[in-house]
Order: C-alpha cells, then sequence, then structure tokens
C-alpha cells in the first residue's frame, strides 16, 4: 500500500469514521503536523488536501480541525505562488492570486460550520483577502466590488429563500444564521480597511463609528405584529 493510500485510510479512520470526539481532535492534530515533515511528497499533500479534507463536512470541524484545514490551506497555496509569506517564521501572508484554492470550501465553514469555528474562519478569510501583494494591487478594487457583490448576492438568495420558500421553523433559522454570518463577514472585510486609513484629518468617519450618537428608527416586522424600537 503507497503512503498516499495509507493517509487517506487514516484519515477515514481517525476523522471520518470516528466515534467520539477526542479521537478526531487527535487526527487533526496529527494530520496538521505533516506539512512539517521534510520527506513527504507535497503532490502526496495536495492529493490529501482535494480528496480528503475538501470532503469533510464542515459541521464535523471543530478548533483543531479548522487549524488542520487551515495549515494545509495556506502551505497548499504558497506552493501554487497564490499566497506571498514577507517573512518567514511569521504568520502573515500576502495574496498574490485572487483565485485561491479551497475558497469554496472555506465559505462553506464560513456558513455552516460551528459558530466558534465559523469565527475563525471569517478571520482568515478576511485576513488574507485585505492584504494584497504589489503584483495584484492595481485590481484591488476589482476584487472589492466583487466581494462586496458576492456577499450581496447571497444575501439576496438567502432572503428570497426565506420569503417564498414553504420552509420549516428550523429551517428558516439556519437561513437567518447564515444570513447573519454574512453580514458579519462583509461587516469584518469593510473594517479591516477602516482601520487600515486612520488619520485625524479624515474627512469622514468609519461607517460602523458615522452613526455613533445620532438617533435612529428601526422598524421590526413581526408575524401579526409591528414594532418601531427606537435607538
Amino acid at each position: 500500500m503507497t503512503p498516499q493510500l495509507q493517509a487517506n485510510e487514516l484519515w477515514d479512520a481517525l476523522i471520518v469514521q470516528s466515534v467520539f470526539e477526542y479521537e478526531r481532535t487527535y487526527g487533526f492534530q496529527l494530520f496538521g503536523t505533516m506539512q512539517d515533515q521534510q520527506d513527504i511528497d507535497p503532490k502526496a499533500l495536495d492529493q490529501l488536501f482535494t480528496s480528503r479534507i475538501l470532503k469533510l463536512p464542515v459541521e464535523l470541524l471543530n478548533e483543531e480541525g479548522f487549524s488542520c484545514f487551515k495549515t494545509f490551506w495556506i502551505a497548499i497555496n504558497k506552493r501554487h505562488s497564490k499566497l506571498f509569506q514577507p517573512t518567514e517564521g511569521m504568520s502573515h501572508y500576502l495574496m498574490c492570486d485572487f483565485d485561491l484554492e479551497g475558497m469554496d470550501y472555506l465559505w462553506e465553514i464560513m456558513l455552516q460550520a460551528r459558530a466558534e469555528v465559523s469565527h475563525l474562519a471569517i478571520s482568515l478569510w478576511v485576513e488574507i483577502l485585505a492584504n494584497p501583494h504589489t503584483a495584484v494591487i492595481s485590481d484591488f478594487a476589482h476584487l472589492i466590488q466583487t466581494v462586496v457583490n458576492k456577499c450581496f448576492v447571497m444575501l439576496k438568495t438567502k432572503h428570497d429563500d426565506l420569503i417564498k420558500g414553504n420552509n420549516s421553523d428550523e429551517k428558516k433559522m439556519k437561513m437567518l444564521d447564515r444570513m447573519g454570518r454574512i453580514l458579519t463577514a462583509l461587516n469584518s472585510y469593510i473594517c479591516a480597511f477602516d482601520d487600515d486609513y486612520y488619520i485625524p484629518e479624515r474627512s469622514q468617519q468609519p461607517l460602523r463609528k458615522a452613526g455613533l450618537g445620532r438617533c435612529f428608527v428601526l422598524p421590526v416586522v413581526f408575524p401579526g405584529f409591528f414594532f418601531l424600537l427606537l435607538g
């Protein structure tokens, strides 16, 4: 049996088919150290990432599982020259390519994983997308527009499903939770740029501060009722 097949079988046994949470956690910790082993073929790690890690239901990820995914995700994007590490040994990366490996799965984690894991995924997403390499800085405005548009498209899709669909209360709550996570991600992304652009001469306050101290009316609609909450 090849080392690649052995790794696949070990992944299935420890993580996919585990009975207890601590077994899965141990498996995540074990696989998370594979990137540090010099005798492992990088192609085998790429294969493990695409055939096993990206296929794992995100509901099974705990914090150790996300750490394992993050280790593989960063390493593989570095090998494909899509992320650049300015200083070896520091966990700071610059994005060299907008088409990063595993981004669809990262979005799945953000929207569907446990709350604490989702927050970690959102932080990673913002950290990478808000730090472009000079090689792509000229197209960065287009990326920002694409990211914002994608968030609003997802929000509208889920809103339409929520309004038009004949869903159970449980499914509606899941939709609302995912919409909230999209808004959290978008807010964090915008705040990352607001924080970088803080100068005393700034004529307009950051969005999250622009309304501080101002009264506002927030209409909230409940089934059969209508309330006005005064802020």
